[in-house]
């Protein structure tokens, strides 16, 4: 089998997508002229690739902005929040992209043009962890794995995660309610992810919450999974990702 990868950057040794090809011994391409007549075509990014027959193709690019926008249409509750607004005493504040880590900031406060805001997702303040979910999704399939992130002073969960507290391969139906599983598979449909991942948080009201999505996620860091080893992930990733987009 073959798999035509754009753009060609995103297709490093150590990206997730190369390692799930190498698993199911599948060649990966960059170049557009391959001998195969139908190698199976994915946009490996958050920029917008509105071509039919590739693999997550969209109209828009996959932002934090987008992201705050899908998930109020799909699930008809907001996570974007205004900051002017004293209304919450403390809002997250993120980049567009999907670089750094976002940072909590007291209201009310004046907006940047550059940043996203997002209400703090978070559980009681007795707890001193806040439960994450990934949500790896492989067309109408997906992959899930609750995690365990330290929470600061304010509840935001920082980027530590506590070490072996990983729990892979979660039966969906374990994590989320009927409901919910149908709209995080809308919400991957709308934001044009057919392979990609999602991040979800479950706030004190009860509510699930998408906190972010892309295309390009990693392995799990040894030093935060030491339960799960790399070779587990990847080769549940690549039965999900054969299950999905082989032919």
């Amino acid at each position: 089998m073959t798999c035509l990868v754009h753009p060609r950057e995103s297709l490093t040794t150590d990206s997730k997508l190369a390692k799930i090809l190498a698993c199911l011994d599948w060649k990966a391409v960059v170049d557009s002229g391959t001998k195969d007549d139908r190698p199976i075509r994915i946009w490996h990014s958050d920029e917008a690739h509105d071509k039919s027959g590739w693999i997550n193709h969209r109209r828009f690019k996959i932002d934090k902005a987008r992201v705050n926008d899908v998930f109020e249409q799909v699930f008809h509750y907001p996570i974007s929040v205004d900051p002017r607004a004293a209304y919450y005493p403390v809002v997250v504040e993120k980049i567009f992209g999907h670089q750094t880590h976002g940072k909590v900031v007291k209201c009310p406060c004046g907006p940047r043009k550059d940043r996203v805001y997002q209400k703090l997702i978070t559980n009681h303040p007795k707890e001193s962890w806040l439960e994450e979910w990934r949500i790896d999704m492989f067309g109408n399939s997906c992959l899930v794995t609750r995690k365990q992130l330290d929470k600061d002073a304010f509840g935001f969960p920082g980027p530590e995660r506590r070490a072996g507290a990983f729990t892979f391969d979660v039966p969906i139906a374990d994590a989320f309610t009927d409901t919910e599983i149908l709209r995080l598979a809308l919400f991957a449909r709308k934001i044009g992810m057919e392979y990609g991942s999602l991040d979800a948080l479950r706030d004190l009201d009860g509510r699930l919450y998408v906190i972010d999505a892309t295309t390009q996620t990693a392995c799990p860091n040894p030093l935060w999974h030491g339960n799960v080893t790399e070779h587990m992930y990847v080769k549940r990733s690549a039965e999900k990702f054969k299950e999905a987009f082989g032919r």
